[in-house]
């Protein structure tokens, strides 16, 4: 609030303010001196430019401006949002990898073989979009060899419509990394999770392993960005599924938001579709590991299948065997023929959990004040 002119500013220690803010705005340059606590303590007198009247301002804007200049400092390191990218360059040796978006793929320039899994590339880039700087250098060496920025272990361009942004990552300290934006910018730390999302494999990474997007990721880069992934199709898209043992399959047919299940034994179930979806994510993010060798098995422990509108076939998907941590299985998208491949066991085993989840009953009814209690099973 306003006071009004005061021409003795001595009172409000506007005089000689402890606190001067200089800023441009609109192109014009402007001062606002802070002065003395006004009584009840929760305000502070103000003063804009050579304005004779004399304000009041929140001690929260005081303490707002009233910081060390490194915490006034843009602490972001890129400054794009992952839609806006054209290409992303990684280079941590002679060759870079080159990563471009045309038709809305992502394309690996000179192996447009390998089939890239985009969301991958897109959690590098959000991931990378809020990079931040923990800490800057006050003094860094002048030999920048010292701290791995004379040849940095990594070196990250993004192009945009706006033109190219560049990261060189260099040397490790403690759980930080040194890192500048470019030839002639100032020497930072920042988090090293970026350098090791892009130089180590990630199941070494301990931040990595309970992160939901990444915990099931394995290799190094590029070699994550392949998808191996078994089926590729939507959720959306899945009108009806088959699953269970031989013998003891459960059916779930699509009735808006909710499932309508029935059991080996004919019972039924009722289930929100949500609850079914988050199982299919999970048979979604199924990645052939290798393909096996040896004899092809015909004997299916567990089975899925998924159907679109008007039945068609979407998917299938066998478990063969187990061994050595992993799954064999046996899978088709569609029409097409099937192939063989080796899954996680741990990987699959999540699955697997969340397929039984499906049969759960939702949470008991409460009837004559006493809880009702089932559970329906697929067997083991």
């Amino acid at each position: 609030r306003e006071l009004g002119p005061e021409k003795d500013l001595k009172p409000f220690g506007l005089e000689q303010p402890p606190l001067v803010v200089s800023f441009t705005a609109g192109g014009q340059s402007h001062t606002l001196n802070i002065g003395t606590k006004a009584p009840g303590g929760n305000s502070y007198y103000a003063r804009r430019d050579q304005d004779p009247r004399v304000l009041i301002i929140p001690s929260s804007t005081r303490e707002s401006l009233d910081r060390p200049l490194s915490d006034l400092r843009n602490r972001a390191l890129f400054d794009f949002s992952p839609e806006q990218v054209r290409s992303l360059q990684v280079k941590t040796g002679a060759v870079p990898v080159v990563l471009e978006k045309k038709d809305g793929r992502w394309i690996w320039a000179g192996k447009e073989a390998v089939k890239i899994y985009p969301d991958r590339v897109d959690r590098l880039l959000r991931f990378m979009s809020l990079a931040r700087v923990k800490e800057f250098v006050p003094d860094p060496p002048k030999d920048l060899k010292t701290i791995g920025l004379a040849n940095p272990a990594l070196e990250l361009t993004v192009e945009t419509e706006k033109g190219e942004q560049r990261l060189f990552l260099g040397f490790r300290k403690n759980n930080l990394c040194y890192a500048r934006q470019g030839d002639q910018a100032p020497v930072v730390l920042m988090e090293s999770l970026l350098l090791d999302l892009f130089t180590v494999p990630l199941e070494s990474v301990a931040d990595l392993r309970q992160n939901p997007l990444w915990e099931n990721v394995h290799g190094a880069f590029p070699g994550y960005l392949e998808d191996r992934r078994l089926w590729t199709g939507e959720v959306k898209d899945v009108a009806g599924l088959t699953w269970g043992l031989p013998g003891k399959t459960w059916t779930a047919v699509k009735n808006e938001d909710f499932f309508k299940l029935t059991g080996p034994d004919k019972q039924e179930l009722r289930q929100p579709a949500v609850r079914v979806e988050v199982a299919l994510l999970k048979l979604r993010d199924l990645e052939a590991e290798r393909r096996p060798s040896g004899k092809n098995e015909t004997r299916a422990d567990y089975l899925v299948e998924l159907r679109g509108a008007d039945a068609q076939p979407l998917f299938r998907l066998e478990e063969l065997a187990v061994s050595s941590g992993q799954v064999k299985v046996r899978y088709a998208a569609g029409s097409e023929s099937p192939l063989e491949a080796l899954v996680p066991k741990q990987a699959f085993d999540k699955w697997r959990q969340e397929m039984e989840q499906i049969i759960m009953p939702p949470p008991a009814a409460h009837e004559n004040g006493k809880k009702t209690e089932g559970k329906a099973k697929t067997g083991n």
